[in-house]
């Protein structure tokens, strides 16, 4: 479901066997995934977050972001940048407002990405001088764009995509064809 290089392995997650487990390979060796106890073997990671989540897509960063269905997550230690280790992982649950299958993108230092339900849109960002992460909910002053408030029905979001050129643009095309748009100064903290 998810694969992502971070920190010269290629990462693994949210298998239809293994939903809530990351693997990684060897360091530098894309096709071994043997485990071990040295700091360069191969990983295998289940996600303790008290419930089965599965994982919908990493992304790297700072540290490795991790989005299930049910929380955020962040592998490593973003302050120090060590190393992830077979016996050290390193994960923390940031928050716990849940993705959806959809990829994020990054817009600065931040991953934007679709939460679960398909009709939000949260930036994962690291808070400054503090040693922890929040996603902000860049829809709360725009339930219009995926709720039509006269007929109920739902806009749900089926993709993104990143504009660099001549701005900074994350495009949303919508299930009714649709095509909504956010800049990606993220100042304002909302879509």
């Amino acid at each position: 479901r998810a694969i992502e290089y971070f920190q010269q392995r290629i990462w693994y997650g949210g298998s239809t066997e293994e939903p809530d487990t990351v693997r990684a390979t060897k360091t530098g060796d894309f096709y071994d995934l043997s485990t071990g106890i040295n700091d360069d073997d191969p990983i295998k990671f289940v996600m303790g977050t008290g419930q089965v989540a599965t994982i919908q897509w990493l992304k790297s960063a700072r540290g490795l972001a991790v989005g299930t269905d049910g929380r955020e997550i962040i592998m490593g230690d973003p302050l120090s940048r060590d190393s992830i280790t077979p016996l050290n992982p390193k994960m923390s649950a940031e928050t716990g407002f849940g993705a959806c299958h959809i990829a994020p993108v990054y817009a600065g230092m931040a991953a934007v990405f679709v939460a679960a339900g398909q009709r939000q849109v949260r930036e994962f960002s690291p808070v400054i001088y503090q040693d922890r992460y929040e996603a902000y909910d860049l829809t709360r002053f725009a339930a219009h764009i995926t709720r039509d408030f006269a007929t109920s029905a739902d806009r749900i979001l089926k993709g993104n995509a990143l504009q660099v050129k001549p701005l900074q643009v994350v495009w949303y095309p919508r299930a009714d064809g649709i095509l909504c748009w956010k800049d990606t100064a993220t100042t304002e903290k909302v879509l």
